[in-house]
């Protein structure tokens, strides 16, 4: 019986999914991403791009779980797959994961994701331009078998001064099986005349509060206070 599991993050973005098969022979990382990037076309999408940073988060996620022992996007100790993907250098818009283990052959395991509405997304997702696989043979929950771990991706631009303002970045949206979604903005950089105002308004405020100490003093001296 196959397994396999899904979640996805945004940050204009995550995702990420699961999936289990009969016991597995050898697996290819770049037949994977050959076979993805096939049904991307055939859907219509870019390929992805090969991304050495996405292999090195998904080896960790990959070996995090053999290590502990455990099959989920989650793990024990608290660490998600953006755990990993941050670890691993990779400054993220937008990142998803999908995970599958006991599957034959590559187009098996592309095959489970594609018949999964949750896989099929992060594979097919036009947020996504990069994409990083790992397998790996471990005693994962009582039995060796491969892990495939895919991390999904697209980097976060650099803001650029635009007509002396600073471009500030997208909100954070993270998607995950459910249909859910959470978002936190990130801090806005401050434009030039923004902080003119600022200036301006603070300098009011100084003011208010010295003209209201000059009156104060008439009323001490008759013994107000």
């Amino acid at each position: 019986m196959s397994k396999i599991l899904s979640y996805a993050l945004s940050i204009a973005a995550i995702s990420s999914v699961f999936i289990f098969a009969p016991k597995a022979s050898a697996l290819s990382s770049q037949q994977l991403i050959e076979l993805t990037n096939q049904q991307r076309l055939d859907a219509g999408f870019e390929e992805l791009k090969n991304s050495s940073t996405l292999q090195k988060s998904a080896n960790l996620k990959a070996a995090h779980m053999c290590k502990n022992h455990y099959w989920s996007h989650d793990a024990p100790d608290g660490s998600t797959p953006w755990t990993f993907i941050k670890i691993a250098g990779y400054d993220y818009v937008a990142a998803g994961e999908n995970l599958a283990a006991d599957f034959n052959t590559d187009a098996g395991v592309i095959k489970g994701w594609m018949n999964s509405p949750g896989h099929k997304a992060n594979l097919l997702s036009s947020k996504y331009d990069d994409i990083g696989i790992a397998i790996s043979t471990c005693n994962l929950t009582g039995t060796v078998t491969q892990v495939v771990v895919a991390h999904y991706g697209a980097l976060k631009q650099v803001s650029q001064p635009q007509n002396n303002k600073v471009v500030s970045d997208a909100a954070v949206q993270v998607v995950e099986n459910e249909g859910l979604v959470q978002s936190a903005s990130s801090t806005p950089d401050i434009s030039k005349q923004d902080q003119t105002i600022l200036e301006t308004k603070r300098a009011r405020i100084v003011k208010l509060f010295t003209d209201l100490l000059v009156l104060y003093q008439p009323w001490r001296s008759l013994g107000f206070s």
